[in-house]
């Protein structure tokens, strides 16, 4: 599983062939359109990088954060 730049890779090996599937994981910003600045400074809800979660982008970072976790314990 590989995360750059918003989108997720995953490799699937199943016997001989393998599937790959690309996952968008981000959307532009709604508050600075995509800018990453607001005004003279960064965008308060994007931190400057343009670009928030999506609903994929947030279930799997909860699924992420709840597995490392449970790992924990």
């Amino acid at each position: 599983m590989h995360l750059f730049q918003g989108k997720l890779h995953l490799e699937n090996y199943k016997g001989t062939f393998k599937m790959k599937e690309q996952l968008n994981l981000e959307e532009p910003c709604g508050t600075c359109k995509g800018t990453g600045r607001l005004g003279t400074g960064s965008c308060p809800t994007c931190q400057g990088q343009g670009t928030v979660l999506n609903e994929a982008g947030k279930k799997l970072l909860h699924f992420l954060r709840n597995s490392i976790r449970t790992s924990e314990h």
